[in-house]
């Protein structure tokens, strides 16, 4: 899908920022600009089999990558699947709520997993080469109501 990504981008010379996996929904997203980092697109993908011209495309308006930092698909040998073991391994119990697979200015491709725990969301770093897992420091993050429905 990566490739059908740069090449629907309509983009001269396109590079892939970003991957990002919802497993609980199946759906995917891949971040596309050009070198300069002047223009991209984000593709929102609703399944696997979904053919690109069906595809959500929306034009990116802010653009947060770096010129320097781009995605390489070949050299990420650790799945969405794998990279969320690591999480699973050391919060037993934690249900998966979405991986983003990032390029990085020293070339080691990282996947950001988070999951939920009854405590709140924690999350960590795989690196997508070897698979090994960092669990992040930061204490479990509480996503609090901002309206409910009244009636």
């Amino acid at each position: 899908m990566a490739e059908q990504a740069l090449a629907a981008s309509g983009i001269d010379e396109p590079v892939l920022r970003q991957i990002a996996v919802n497993p609980p929904t199946g759906r995917f997203d891949f971040a596309v600009t050009d070198k300069e980092v002047a223009f991209g697109v984000q593709f929102f993908i609703d399944a696997p089999d979904q053919p690109p011209n069906e595809w959500r495309v929306v034009p990116m308006e802010f653009i947060r990558y770096e010129a320097d930092v781009a995605l390489d698909v070949e050299s990420v040998n650790i799945g969405a699947t794998t990279a969320m073991a690591g999480a699973t391994e050391h919060w037993p119990g934690c249900v998966s709520k979405g991986q983003t697979v990032i390029g990085s200015t020293e070339g080691n491709d990282l996947w950001v997993v988070f999951c939920d725990l009854p405590e709140g969301t924690v999350s960590g770093w795989v690196d997508a080469q070897t698979g090994a897992f960092t669990p992040s420091q930061a204490p479990p993050a509480i996503v609090t109501a901002i309206a409910t429905q009244t009636s």
